[in-house]
């Protein structure tokens, strides 16, 4: 889950989410908006207050590797 879409679910200002990962509104905005990559010890605070619904991956932006190789769920006729 989107760190985004957590604070929106939940109600939460960045300054209230800042405050329980010990960082500035500044910094979770630029968290929000992808303009910044939270430090290993930020991902690990975030992933403590949001109870595991935001993880280090959410942050990355992960390639489809089944269209990378060209890959289907379609059976090999053959």
């Amino acid at each position: 889950m989107k760190l985004s879409d957590w604070i929106t679910r939940e109600g939460l200002s960045h300054q209230e989410v800042g405050d329980r990962i010990g960082k500035s509104q500044a910094a979770v905005s630029r968290y929000v908006a992808g303009k910044r990559m939270p430090d290993e010890e930020t991902l690990i605070k975030i992933f403590e207050v949001t109870g595991g619904e935001v993880s280090p991956n959410d942050f990355v932006a992960l390639p489809d590797l089944a269209a990378a190789e060209g890959e289907s769920d379609e059976p090999v006729e053959g």
